[in-house]
Parts: structure tokens; C-alpha cells; sequence
């Protein structure tokens, strides 16, 4: 399920996973030459660190977003350089993140990692994954399509660090062969479907933040880039307050938190609690006691719609923490418990409220280590801890949240899939095939260069497409858990 320097020190001299040839392989994906555009295409991702606004692209709210200061973020070159950029720590597999319809067959994720001198002091940290999506080549059978992937890394136990090394490389770089296409391609990172995603420290040693990307091809108006994304299943942090206070459009932000606060008591809430709302009788023998707090710590989520997401989330200082936010909001969030009878069974506003925490990448990276988050048999159950703001630290080490919990059940769900019956595939979104093959077309036509729009109407198009496929993708529930978390 993962790979890492902390098990296979000797992994990533056996094989070439660094950040170059990733850079040059997307590149070379859309027949862009690398050697000219490498630096230039790496430093659009990091002018996201240059801008303090983003609209979000389905509300329109204009979002604050903190810029950095003192060139704390390194340059292009830096992060590209061999000796002392970024890194390979980690690949990691996330079957688990495949939708119910088995459209795709999940995300396979490489991890890099660096630490660099800040030019204040101390020690930067930056992180970035770059999670492609695997689309599933045989749609019309569902997840049953996606079984050769599942036996491919089942296979990988018991290999030699070697062999295993080359089959990897050759699973992200070239492909399975048998339809799947390689791992590391453009499309595979956001046209429409995967992403890239940073965790780093900002403006100082101990404040992280964690944002995302999806790639844009080049076009005739611009080159190929990263654009910068909401990030997903992280309302924005101040919809929780009681106020618009250092809102950007305080009447707009207005709206939308009067809308978000009816959809969490509404919507969310229920989700958050689906678990408990669709599960039997509670557990009592100490085996399944166990079975329980796995499967809560794994299962529980929400379907946040796009509109509400912000463009960062802080992991530090509880900034971004909807208990310490909220307010007015929790005797609305204690009705609802009432009537979904939760209130009843222990459950409170500031349980809800972690849960809300606990799936946004911030809860899940710092601020809802040990917090209660549910209950079985008397028993508290709290949020697993991280490794000090991240899972997967410079090393390959992993957190206590990672190895003890996510893996399990990880490894679980792998298991299942390869010694049962695939379920059958459910009716997919016809809007959604339509769209996939006019984004397909677009696409082509832009790396051939035959695109006949013009430019700006090009890049409109194009963006329509990717964000209304990726409100599709945020309906849907997962094939392995019913709300599939992005972390």
C-alpha cells in the first residue's frame, strides 16, 4: 500500500522517481520540451505563494489567500536540483479513493520532500504530492476493471527491494500495460481528475499550510501551468463564525455562510454521522470494539461542495479549527443532533464539530490530534496523531495516524476487493460522459496544436469542463467508504 525510505532505505537509488523526470514526463505528456520549459513550468506553481485573492470558481467569493514574504518559498531550480531540492520519500496507493462507479481506480500518489534554510532563520519545510488518478480503461465493468491494479500491488509483497523498484517505476512511468495508461501523465493531474497538493511551512518555521493545484495545457494564450485549486473538503474556516468580520465581499461572504451553515446542519452533519446513523447494534467483545474504531476512523466524511472550499487550510496554531471558530452555530448543531438522535447516545456539538475538523487537511495533519471524535462501548474514540504536521515526514517516516490506522484499512479494502465479487458498476452521469469526451477532444486538439477557438474562448472552455467535472467527481460516493476524504 506504501512505499517508503523509512522500510526501503535503498528504494530510490534502485529506482528513478525524482522530481525532474516527473516534471519532464508531464511535460513531454503534452509534447511540451522539457529542457525549455521545466523551471518556467515549476515556478507557476510556486507564483501561488505571490497572490493574496482567488475567486472561488462556483461561488464567485472572492477568498483571502496569505502571500508569502522574505522569498520564503524556494525557487524553481531549488526544488528541481538533484543533490538539494525535492525528493522521492514515498509512493503511496489509494485504491481506497475509487468512486462507486468505478469511472477511475483511484489515486497513486509520489510524495517529495525537502528542508532548506530560511533566510530568517531556522529551517523551511516543503512537501508536495503529486496524486494522479488512474483512469480505469474497462468503465463498463466498474471496479472489477480496476483488479489488474489491485493484483499488481498485492503481487509486490514478498519481492526483492530491486524488482520491486523496476515494476513501480515502470507502473508510474510507462503504464501496466493491458489499457492502463502510465501514472505520470498531464491528464492524470487535473484535466479533469487528480491533483497535485503542497503542505509547507509559511512566513515562519512553525506555520503550515496545505494547498493544491490541477495542471492547465498550454494553449494560445499561455503555456502549460499549474493552476491554483480550491482545496477539497475544506470549507472556508470563517463560514463557522457568527460574523463576516475582514470579509473581502462581506455581503457576499454573508450569503454563502448563511448557506454553508444551513447545509452542515441539513447535509453535512448526517453525513458526518453516517456511520452511526446506518450501523447496527454496538459492539461489546474487544475484537470487534476494534473493527469499530478502524472502520469510524476511516469512514467518517462529507461531500463539501465546491463552492464553499477556500484555497488553504492551516494546520498550525488551530487557525483554521471549526470548534474554535464556531459559536452561534453550535445550539443549531445541538437541535440536529436532537433530532437525528445522536444527542441521546453522548454525542455533542464539539464532537460534530471535530469530525468537521478532522476531515479538512489541516484537522487531519495537527489541530484534531487526540481529539474525541466519537464513542463505543463507554469508550472515547480520538483522532489519531500526526507526525508534527505531516504523515509522511523528509525521512519516509510515518505518522502513528498513517501506520497504525490508514494502512490497516487500506490493506483491508485491498483484500476485499481481490477475494470477493466485485459489485456491479451503477449507472454513470450521462452529462458527465458527454462532457469527458468534449474535454478529451479539447485536449488533444490543444497538444496538436489544431484547436479552432480562439484563444481566451479556448481557456474558458476548457476551465468550464475541468470544474464542472470535478463538482461530478464530488457527488459521487466511493466504491470502499461512501465519502471519499482527499487525505
Amino acid at each position: 500500500m506504501i512505499v517508503t525510505l523509512e522500510d526501503w532505505p535503498n528504494f530510490f537509488s534502485k529506482a528513478h522517481f525524482s522530481f525532474a523526470r516527473t516534471i519532464d514526463a508531464i511535460l513531454a505528456s503534452l509534447k511540451v520540451d522539457p529542457d525549455a520549459n521545466r523551471i518556467g513550468f515549476v515556478q507557476t506553481l510556486l507564483d501561488a505563494y505571490d497572490i493574496d485573492r482567488q475567486n472561488n470558481p462556483d461561488s464567485m467569493l472572492p477568498m483571502s489567500i496569505e502571500k508569502q514574504r522574505d522569498n520564503n518559498i524556494p525557487s524553481a531550480d531549488i526544488l528541481l536540483d538533484a543533490d538539494t531540492g525535492l525528493r522521492p520519500v514515498a509512493l503511496v496507493n489509494r485504491l481506497d479513493r475509487a468512486p462507486r462507479d468505478g469511472a477511475n481506480c483511484g489515486e497513486y500518489r509520489i510524495v517529495y520532500a525537502m528542508k532548506y534554510r530560511l533566510q530568517t532563520g531556522g529551517w523551511g519545510r516543503f512537501f508536495l504530492n503529486f496524486e494522479a488518478v488512474l483512469p480505469n480503461p474497462d468503465r463498463e465493468r466498474g471496479i472489477a476493471g480496476c483488479m489488474p491494479v489491485a493484483e499488481f500491488w498485492s503481487g509486490l509483497s514478498g519481492k526483492a527491494e530491486e524488482q520491486m523498484a523496476a515494476e513501480l517505476e515502470t507502473f508510474y512511468y510507462d503504464g501496466l500495460g493491458s489499457g492502463f495508461v502510465a501514472t505520470v501523465l498531464a491528464k492524470n493531474y487535473g484535466i479533469p481528475d487528480g491533483q497535485v497538493r503542497g503542505n509547507a511551512t509559511l512566513n515562519g518555521p512553525e506555520h503550515w499550510q496545505l494547498r493544491e493545484w490541477k495542471l492547465v495545457p498550454p494553449s494560445k494564450t499561455s503555456g502549460v501551468a499549474f493552476r491554483i485549486e480550491t482545496v477539497k473538503n475544506n470549507a472556508l474556516a470563517e463560514f463557522y463564525r457568527d460574523d463576516s468580520k475582514g470579509a473581502r465581499d462581506g455581503k457576499a461572504q454573508r450569503q454563502q455562510r448563511i448557506a454553508y451553515q444551513q447545509a452542515f446542519v441539513d447535509q453535512y452533519l448526517p453525513q458526518l454521522f453516517s456511520p452511526e446513523l446506518t450501523s447496527g447494534p454496538a459492539p461489546r467483545d474487544d475484537p470487534a470494539i476494534a473493527a469499530y474504531m478502524l472502520s469510524l476512523l476511516n469512514d467518517f466524511g462529507a461531500a463539501i461542495e465546491n463552492r464553499f472550499n477556500e484555497f488553504q487550510n492551516i494546520s498550525s496554531n488551530s487557525e483554521d479549527d471549526p470548534e474554535l471558530e464556531a459559536s452561534g452555530l453550535k445550539p443549531r448543531i445541538v437541535a440536529a443532533l436532537s433530532q437525528l438522535d445522536l444527542l441521546s447516545k453522548g454525542v455533542s456539538s464539539n464532537e460534530a464539530l471535530a469530525r468537521a475538523g478532522a476531515i479538512t487537511c489541516g484537522g487531519c495533519h495537527e489541530f484534531s490530534n487526540g481529539k474525541t471524535v466519537g464513542h463505543v462501548a463507554g469508550r472515547e474514540i480520538n483522532w489519531p496523531n500526526s507526525l508534527g504536521f505531516v504523515h509522511i515526514d523528509e525521512n519516509g517516516n510515518t505518522s502513528p495516524a498513517l501506520r497504525e490506522w490508514n494502512l490497516p484499512w487500506r490493506r483491508q479494502k485491498l483484500y476485499e476487493m481481490l477475494c470477493t465479487e466485485p459489485k456491479l458498476p451503477e449507472p454513470g452521469f450521462e452529462e458527465e460522459l458527454v462532457l469527458r469526451n468534449e474535454l478529451a477532444e479539447l485536449l488533444t486538439a490543444l497538444i496538436e496544436k489544431k484547436t479552432s477557438l480562439e484563444g481566451r474562448e479556448t481557456d474558458n472552455r476548457f476551465r468550464s469542463l475541468v470544474d464542472r467535472l470535478t463538482s461530478i467527481d464530488l457527488e459521487k460516493e466511493g466504491y470502499f467508504v461512501r465519502y471519499r476524504r482527499t487525505h
